[in-house]
């Protein structure tokens, strides 16, 4: 390493520039053991803790030097995307509007203040926010794209046609412009416009692996639409190959909580458990029964989500993890879980009961809503966790025709993480499905859980039907506003893939799409088939 400070200091922005955190890092490092307190020191070391991924790491460097240089507008821009990742939008928006009034032309945080109010379910506003930060040319594309999709979700669908029209104008090598054109052109039903476009941009260009998974999943969407069905499955598996080569080198062959591997040593330590294994944590009082909505995913829980948020005496939180800690501590090894149910003290389980609740209130939008339901369709596999804190917690279970399901994530593009990685081919989202639901169904039987089952098929059939039998569940009385989940969808920012399948009319297309795939997954058919059986569907 160089040990000339101005040089390090030059490698070291470099770095940066290029996107280089873990590069740059142990230059900033070096420099900060001569100049611990040095406000620019401080500012880099928190950009390269952000593109390592480490929010919190990246919010204590940062508050460290907005302490020294108070309402600097990159400091406090940047400050603004560390709490932003950490999902604390309120802060995250005050943030951005102190770098905004220091300079008001700061267009980066006028394009983060728009995502932010995005998050907040503040459209309108966000809608204002990206319009202005489009002002800036070289962030125009960008800006307009996440517009139109904000009008879209909206249900503004003139407006939004015309600003993803402008979004490609402007930038018409941007993915996030065609991203945001071909979702909404695809609602449109534009099909083969979205599909001549996507083909052409692939063939024509080079795109980072993100890119390429984006655009070549959109195209598979479109394929499948005008029945392509073959070319449509190889525009999923490149951009599932994409996503592989992007996020393999993180998540492939590591022991991580919740890939395939660890889900694994859990199912088998679940059913190895004694009938009377969670006998010592159910002495210990609690008085809190929390719900949560579950499922393996692309099983309808969004959609579900959205119905039951129509209620007035009801909130859905979605989408956050809120038992982290109590998953290492209870089952971050799986061999020892029943070891550690006859061992955990009763100030343990109150402790972590205590930390989830603020966490889940810390969260909460509607706190005086009646019931609030904890909506994380993975949660499926802490339910160990979580029968160990409330033995009369309430699980409403969502299920759909497992080959419909795992189609379905096959075709997605998630957020990753290690159980979504799992999801990038047919036969470790099959193998996948099959130990999650395992695991409950062991763990239903074994620890008497409290579960009501709500079928994808069923609420797209009978949604009042439904409906009304999961507010009996609730212990609720029926409400007419639980059938307009459209306008409960897009007043709301919702976090998962099914964003834009909720804001539509419940349709009935995707039951029994599998069909169509049927020779692409004839590998996991032995896998899905036992389940579907068992679930009460047409083998």
């Amino acid at each position: 390493m160089n040990s000339d400070p101005q040089a390090m200091l030059n490698q070291a922005l470099a770095h940066l520039q290029a996107q280089r955190g873990a590069e740059a890092e142990p230059l900033i490092d070096a420099l900060m053991r001569r100049a611990p307190d040095d406000v620019n020191l401080l500012f880099f070391k928190g950009g390269a803790r952000l593109l390592q991924d480490d929010a919190a790491g990246a919010l204590t460097a940062l508050e460290a030097a907005c302490a020294r240089a108070p309402g600097h507008p990159m400091i406090e821009s940047a400050r603004g995307r560390a709490l932003f990742k950490l999902e604390r939008y309120a802060e995250a928006r005050q943030a951005f509007e102190r770098a905004l009034v220091a300079q008001p032309g700061f267009s980066e945080a006028r394009f983060m203040l728009g995502e932010t109010l995005d998050k907040l379910d503040e459209r309108t506003a966000a809608i204002d926010a990206y319009r202005t930060a489009a002002q800036d040319p070289a962030r125009r594309g960008e800006a307009l794209a996440k517009a139109a999709l904000a009008l879209h979700a909206a249900g503004d669908a003139d407006e939004a046609t015309r600003c993803a029209d402008d979004a490609v104008a402007a930038a018409p090598h941007d993915a996030n412009a065609l991203d945001a054109w071909a979702q909404i052109a695809l609602d449109a039903g534009e099909h083969s416009a979205v599909a001549d476009r996507l083909q052409q941009a692939l063939k024509t260009r080079a795109w980072s692996n993100v890119n390429e998974a984006v655009l070549a999943g959109l195209l598979g969407e479109a394929l499948d639409k005008l029945d392509q069905t073959e070319p449509s499955f190889a525009a999923y598996a490149r951009a599932n190959a994409a996503l592989e080569r992007e996020h393999g080198p993180h998540h492939a062959g590591r022991a991580e909580p919740m890939n395939l591997d660890y889900l694994g040593q859990l199912r088998a330590a679940i059913a190895q458990l004694e009938t009377d294994a969670f006998a010592r944590t159910d002495q210990f009082a609690d008085e809190a029964e929390p719900i949560f909505l579950v499922g393996f995913p692309r099983s309808g829980t969004t959609l579900l989500d959205q119905i039951l948020s129509g209620h007035p005496e009801i909130e859905v939180v979605e989408e956050t993890d809120n038992l982290t800690r109590a998953a290492k501590l209870l089952i971050g090894d799986p061999a020892a879980f029943q070891q550690r149910l006859t061992t955990i003290s009763e100030h343990d389980v109150s402790g972590l009961r205590a930390e989830y609740l603020t966490s889940f209130a810390a969260r909460r939008k509607k706190p005086n809503a009646l019931v609030a339901i904890d909506k994380y369709p993975l949660l499926l596999n802490l339910a160990p966790v979580i029968r160990t804190l409330w033995p009369r917690a309430r699980f409403i279970l969502a299920l759909r025709d497992p080959r419909d399901a795992v189609l379905s994530a096959f075709q997605q593009r998630f957020t990753m993480n290690a159980a979504m990685f799992a999801m990038l081919r047919l036969e470790t989202a099959a193998a996948y499905y099959d130990a999650s639901m395992a695991l409950f169904a062991d763990l239903r039987t074994k620890a008497a859980l409290c579960v009501h089952e709500t079928r994808y098929e069923e609420v797209v059939r009978d949604r009042e039907a439904s409906a009304r039998a999961t507010l009996d569940f609730l212990a609720l009385d029926w409400n007419e506003a639980v059938l307009d989940h459209q306008a409960t969808a897009r007043s709301r920012s919702i976090k998962t893939p099914s964003a834009r399948q909720v804001v539509k009319p419940i349709y009935a297309t995707a039951i029994g799409k599998w069909r169509r795939y049927e020779k692409p997954l004839a590998p996991v058919s032995s896998v899905l088939e036992p389940w579907a059986e068992r679930f009460g569907y047409e083998i």
